[in-house]
């Protein structure tokens, strides 16, 4: 793939998504339908233009005390949000949306390969990077107990493994299996996409009083408002609840068809799948 072109326009995409060539409906929904990259566009807007382009419905997901949270946008507006244990039963809460964006790392390396995205997003948050979590090679997730994940880990990478990263596992296989038929699902990050929204790397941590208003901001910048009170919630903490709005905000870009990724030219796939961050 050449310098700038967006993935969403190749057929490697088209592919992945089971799309055969770009009809001219989709043109609705990942313009522009042209073989060369898009317009420079800042929080998916086309540089020049005057108003924003329809979005369909799109949902954004994160991790909030081992349950899954989605916060669903139609036209970049707050429309709805869902609480559940399992992904599956996230999804089908959700339903038919044009992408959901999660936060959660999708397609695990193996052996002694670790995944090119983590460290491509970790670069591009910057002072923010302590947000990506590292991701370990499959097998050790699948070992049956954490000395033996530490064992595996060790053997394979040269370093241990954390119990929260461990603890990980069991979300990072379940969503794995869950997007398997599934071209729709895309991996965020939503500290990615602030900074990217923000154009820098945010001043602030996201657990911070200054780092919850400049997120906060940043939402109101790209046209996302968040109700004050939301029932379906519950306890949800804020950070949890911005986090989803952001990775809604990528897939927005994905249904749109403006996203990019980290690593801009991914060469790690799993299924045809990239290994990559979108936003």
């Amino acid at each position: 793939m050449r310098e700038g072109t967006n993935f969403l326009h190749t057929p490697a995409f088209r592919d992945l998504a089971g799309i055969p060539a770009f009809p001219s409906f989709l043109c609705l929904v990942y313009p522009p339908c042209t073989s060369g990259p898009a317009e420079p566009r800042r929080n998916g807007a086309q540089v020049g233009e005057t108003a924003a382009v329809s979005q369909p419905h799109v949902a954004g997901v994160d991790i909030w005390k081992g349950k899954w949270l989605a916060v669903v946008l139609r036209d970049r507006v707050y429309e709805r949000s869902h609480l559940a244990t399992r992904i599956l039963d996230l999804l089908a809460q959700v339903g038919d949306v044009a992408a959901v964006g999660i936060d959660m790392p999708i397609g695990l390396a193996s052996g002694k390969q670790r995944r090119q995205a983590d460290g491509a997003a970790r670069a591009f948050v910057g002072p923010r990077g302590s947000s990506v979590f590292p991701t370990y090679p499959r097998e050790v997730y699948t070992a049956p107990t954490y000395d033996a994940a530490r064992e595996k880990s060790i053997r394979l990478l040269g370093i241990s493994i954390s119990r929260q990263a461990y603890a990980l596992g069991d979300r990072l296989l379940e969503l794995d299996q869950a997007v398997v038929a599934r071209a729709d699902i895309w991996e965020v990050h939503p500290e990615v996409s602030f900074r990217e929204i923000a154009g820098r790397h945010l001043a602030w941590s996201k657990t911070s009083w200054n780092g919850f208003h400049e997120r906060v901001d940043l939402l109101h910048e790209a046209g996302i408002e968040i109700p004050l009170s939301i029932s379906d919630l519950g306890n949800a903490g804020t950070e949890d609840v911005l986090d989803a709005a952001a990775a809604a905000w990528s897939a927005g870009r994905i249904a749109e068809g403006t996203a990019a990724s980290l690593p801009s030219e991914p060469t790690q796939f799993i299924n045809d799948r990239p290994l990559a961050v979108w936003y």
